[in-house]
């Protein structure tokens, strides 16, 4: 009896065909790395300030705009619409204890220090690098 979920062979399933979509694997790098970034992040970000830091060099950033705005996407319901420092609208997680839990927080007083959520400790360490490089 064959598994009535697969396909023949040589035929893509639509798992196959909905994860190679172009732009997705663009997602899977960038959601990581924007959690991590507004995480750490001590002010709310816009989305310039977001592609900027997702970008390799600042020359790259104008077509991460679309990336960082699919990842926004993605995510909503994550995130919260704050004004940047400048007045900007800008994002930030939205419950304290997310960001706590994504980015890790020292220990102070009589609060315990939190690590960083290991599914985002690589990424995150990958970002602060990112930020001091181009600092």
């Amino acid at each position: 009896m064959t598994d009535p979920t697969s396909s023949p062979p040589g035929v893509d399933t639509p798992v196959t065909v909905a994860m190679n979509r172009p732009g997705l694997a663009d997602l899977r790098r960038d959601l990581p790395l924007l959690l991590a970034l507004l995480a750490r992040a001590e002010a709310p970000l816009d989305a310039e300030a977001l592609a900027l830091l997702l970008a390799a060099v600042p020359a790259d950033a104008p077509r991460y705009r679309d990336r960082v705005q699919h990842a926004v996407h993605a995510v909503q319901a994550l995130l919260r619409n704050r004004p940047t420092p400048d007045g900007a609208a800008g994002l930030t997680l939205n419950q304290q204890r997310l960001r706590d839990y994504l980015g890790g927080r020292l220990g102070s007083g009589d609060q315990p220090a939190i690590p960083l959520a290991p599914v985002l400790a690589g990424t995150l360490r990958e970002a602060e690098a990112r930020l001091w490089l181009k600092a």
